[in-house]
């Protein structure tokens, strides 16, 4: 738009100019007559020709000044969106991140709990074992009270006595790898329903 304006001045002050040049000549000869000299120097006169140059170079040199400003304004604006696009894909990366933290966190959550639960069935199986040894060894005590051999029944009784031990030490050897492993996961400080989670809002780690 500022093309089209300059254009247009520099049409009407190239008619002036021609203007000009049609009217320089066509005044009538001047009687040359004799003046005595002036102590001051005359003022030299400038002619429309001139003023319209100068015009000119004024208007050039604004417009060359507006066309630095805009190219100024323009290489301002690209370093704003430069600095725009770059926070933005800070925060795109800073969300995916976040995203795939959030996503391995579940994924270990849920294996966890999984191989709780089988933990839990493995429990679940030696108690009833255990509870079908208790009521074996009741069988066998209330056997032994009845028999009358003196040598068979307290063989017997000495060696389920044996292996129930057994059992027993087996079974308390599993509760401790059970606890080591839990504390070796991290299980007790998996959130769960009840639980209290303190979070400060002022801190961003994900």
């Amino acid at each position: 738009m500022m093309t089209d304006t300059n254009q247009a001045m520099q049409a009407f002050l190239d008619g002036f100019a021609s203007e000009d040049d049609l009217f320089a000549d066509t005044s009538p000869p001047e009687v040359e007559t004799i003046t005595p000299p002036s102590a001051s120097k005359s003022t030299r006169r400038v002619t429309p020709k001139q003023q319209i140059d100068r015009l000119k170079d004024e208007i050039r040199q604004l417009s060359e000044q507006l066309q630095t400003l805009g190219a100024d304004h323009a290489q301002c604006n690209l370093q704003a969106l430069s600095r725009r696009s770059v926070l933005w894909r800070s925060i795109a990366a800073r969300q995916l991140e976040l995203r795939r933290k959030s996503e391995s966190e579940n994924h270990s959550l849920r294996e966890m709990v999984k191989l709780q639960s089988e933990e839990a069935k493995s429990l679940r199986r030696l108690l009833k074992r255990r509870t079908r040894i208790q009521q074996l060894q009741e069988m066998l005590e209330g056997e032994q009270q009845k028999q009358q051999e003196a040598t068979r029944p307290l063989a017997v009784a000495v060696h389920e006595e044996q292996a129930f031990a057994g059992i027993l030490r087996d079974v308390d050897g599993l509760y401790e790898k059970m606890d080591t492993m839990f504390t070796e996961k991290g299980m007790h400080s998996i959130p769960w329903q009840g639980r209290k989670r303190y979070t400060d809002n002022t801190v961003l780690n994900g």
